[in-house]
């Protein structure tokens, strides 16, 4: 697949999406959440997504999320938690992350976190201890 994923053709109800290895470059009509309130598990990995994280796009239900291997450059501007409640893998290695990662955005239920492969610099809000401690 190439170009915008058109997400009318997904039903509502799906829990698990892979989308990986494609030249996706985003989601057709998705200025707002995606229309699958039940997704666990979302991989776009290996695509050509690009620019800021969608934090807004994506369900509160995600459990498991690779955006790695895309043209990814940050976090939208937001400093609350990312809206992910229940967020156990984040995978953003092999982007264009820049600067600092925003550590107050991670929600504490993170259990594997990947940011290898970018740009960073260090951490926002750095205390002496991360505040995740489910880290694996």
């Amino acid at each position: 697949m190439q170009g915008s994923f058109p997400i009318s053709q997904i039903p509502p109800s799906i829990q698990d999406l892979d989308l990986s290895n494609n030249l996706l470059t985003g989601f057709e009509d998705s200025q707002d959440v995606l229309p699958w309130p039940n997704l666990q598990r979302l991989d776009l990995e290996n695509n050509r997504l690009q620019g800021s994280l969608p934090i807004s796009q994506i369900p509160p239900s995600i459990q498991d999320l690779d955006l790695s291997n895309n043209l990814l450059t940050g976090f939208e501007d937001s400093r609350d938690v990312l809206p992910w409640p229940n967020l156990q893998v984040l995978d953003l290695q092999n982007n264009r992350l820049q600067g600092s990662l925003p550590i107050s955005q991670i929600p504490p239920s993170i259990q594997d976190l990947d940011l290898s492969n970018n740009l960073l610099t260090g951490f926002e809000d750095s205390r002496d201890v991360l505040p995740w401690p489910n880290l694996r």
